[in-house]
């Protein structure tokens, strides 16, 4: 399904990356998969996470290979699958860890919340630290400008999940 969207992506909407969705697609299958099956899986995603994010990290920070900078927009796609498969190897480390504890009822809560919300906070998020619109640079005060995004981000989440559910509701989806 990722190659098949990777495909249509990059055929018919060259200005949109695919790595920055793939995350979510990925962790939306991850949480649904057996436990029986994701061993082998998840000690993959671990793999192949440190070996990406190795190679990224050397070549951009420390020591730049050729050979690698050589491909140019293929570097570039990497780096993105790299961030990306990062991005799961964070969601299979905090699920195992995370799913063996008994939360209080005002954890929960806030859990349930953020499950309810995370796609939209996810979509936005995007928008407001990485795109055209990114908010990082809005004051000189590093800290203040990641509360304001993580606010304003919370807040045009729930706006975006109830636009959304009112519009599959008048469309009878």
């Amino acid at each position: 399904m990722l190659i098949m969207f990777f495909l249509i992506c990059t055929r018919f909407f060259p200005y949109f990356n695919p790595a920055i969705i793939s995350c979510y697609i990925m962790g939306f299958f991850l949480r649904r998969i057996h436990r029986y099956d994701r061993r082998i899986l998840d000690a993959s995603i671990l793999l192949f996470a440190f070996i990406m994010n190795f190679l990224k990290i050397m070549n951009n920070y420390i020591v730049s290979f050729s050979f690698l900078s050589i491909m140019g927009s293929y570097w570039l796609m990497f780096c993105d699958y790299a961030h990306m498969i990062l991005g799961c190897a964070i969601f299979v480390i905090l699920y195992k860890n995370f799913s063996r504890f008994k939360f209080t009822n005002s954890i929960t809560v806030l859990l349930f919340f953020s499950d309810k919300y995370s796609y939209d906070i996810y979509l936005v998020h995007q928008f407001l630290i990485l795109g055209p619109f990114s908010l990082m640079e809005l004051s000189p005060f590093l800290w203040g400008n990641i509360l304001f995004i993580i606010l304003t981000s919370i807040l045009l989440a729930c706006l975006v999940q109830k636009v959304s559910v009112y519009i599959k509701n008048l469309l009878h989806l």
